[in-house]
C-alpha cells in the first residue's frame, strides 16, 4: 500500500524575521527572511528571553533572531515579492506590556513556591500583593496558593489570546512498515509568536511543573537545567565569582592594615 498522509496534517508554520533596526521607538525590520522555529531550546528559552529584555537594544536582537511579537505565522515557504518591505512594531506601547505581564507571571510562580517552601518573605509579599483574597491569614498558606494560582491563570489567558486548539485526524499507512492506527487529537496552534511565548510557558507551569528561579546575580528568573544552578548564564556566575573575590581581597588588605595598626 502505497504512504497516504492524512489530508489534515499541519504544514510546519514558518516565521517572519530580519535585520532590525530602533527608530523613533520602533522596532523595524528589513531584509526579511522565512524560517522554521526550532521546536525544542527556542520554545523553551523564549518567554525566559523576552521577559529578560530591559532596553531597545535587547529587544532589537530578540527581534533580529526571532521576530516581532504580533507578526503572524506564514504558510508561505518564503518571504516572496508580495510581502511588505518592512515590519514594525512599538516597543513601549506593545513590548513593554507583555514583558511586564511575563515577568507578573513568572514573579508570582517563583514567589509562590518560595513561599511553600517556606520562604517568609516571599510569602508576606505576596499576601500584600493578592489583594482578591479578603483574608489571607485566615485562609493560610493554601489559600494565598489558590488565590496565586488564579491571577496567573488570568494573565496567561490574557497572553493566549492568538492560541487556539483544533481537532484534527492523524495516522498513515506505509508499504513494508506497520500501519499507524488512525485517531483524533487536539492539536494546539499558536497564530502569533507571542502566543507561541505564552503558550510554551503555560506548559512550562502548567503541564511540565518546572522549577524557576531567580538569579542570584541579575534576579532575572531562569529555567534551571541542574539542581545546583543559582544564575541565570555563565555571565553572571562570572560576575559574582569576580565581585566576591575583590571583596575577600579587600577584607584580607583592611586585616593586614588593622596588624600594622596594632604593631
Amino acid at each position: 500500500m502505497s504512504r497516504k498522509p492524512s489530508t489534515s496534517r499541519a504544514q510546519t508554520p514558518r516565521w517572519t524575521r530580519g535585520g532590525a533596526t530602533i527608530e523613533d521607538g520602533w522596532i523595524v525590520l528589513r531584509d526579511l527572511e522565512s524560517y522554521p522555529m526550532d521546536p525544542g531550546p527556542d520554545l523553551i528559552d523564549m518567554p525566559f528571553a523576552l521577559a529578560g529584555i530591559r532596553s531597545p537594544a535587547e529587544a532589537r536582537a530578540f527581534a533580529s533572531r526571532y521576530g516581532l511579537l504580533r507578526e503572524r505565522v506564514s504558510p508561505r515557504s518564503s518571504v516572496d515579492v508580495e510581502s511588505p518591505a518592512e515590519l514594525r512594531e512599538h516597543y513601549r506601547t506593545l513590548w513593554q506590556p507583555e514583558i511586564g505581564r511575563l515577568l507578573a507571571v513568572m514573579n508570582l510562580y517563583v514567589d509562590i513556591q518560595l513561599a511553600l517552601a517556606g520562604d517568609v518573605t516571599s510569602e508576606n509579599a505576596l499576601r500584600e500583593h493578592i489583594i482578591e483574597l479578603d483574608h489571607p491569614n485566615e485562609y493560610g498558606l493554601r489559600g494565598l496558593q489558590l488565590a496565586t494560582y488564579g491571577l496567573i491563570a488570568e494573565l496567561l489567558n490574557e497572553g493566549r489570546v492568538d492560541v487556539t486548539n483544533e481537532v484534527r485526524a492523524f495516522g498513515m499507512t506505509e508499504r513494508g512498515e506497520d500501519i499507524t492506527v488512525p485517531h483524533l487529537a487536539y492539536v494546539t496552534r499558536s497564530n502569533t509568536l507571542l502566543a507561541v511565548i505564552y503558550q510554551s510557558l503555560s506548559d512550562l507551569i502548567v503541564i511540565e511543573r518546572r522549577e524557576m528561579r531567580y538569579c542570584e546575580d541579575c534576579a532575572r528568573v531562569f529555567l534551571p537545567r541542574t539542581g545546583k544552578q543559582r544564575f541565570c548564564n555563565d555571565t553572571c556566575a562570572s560576575r559574582t565569582r569576580y565581585h566576591r573575590n575583590a571583596q575577600r581581597q579587600r577584607e584580607s588588605a583592611a586585616g593586614i592594615d588593622a596588624a600594622d595598626v596594632r604593631d
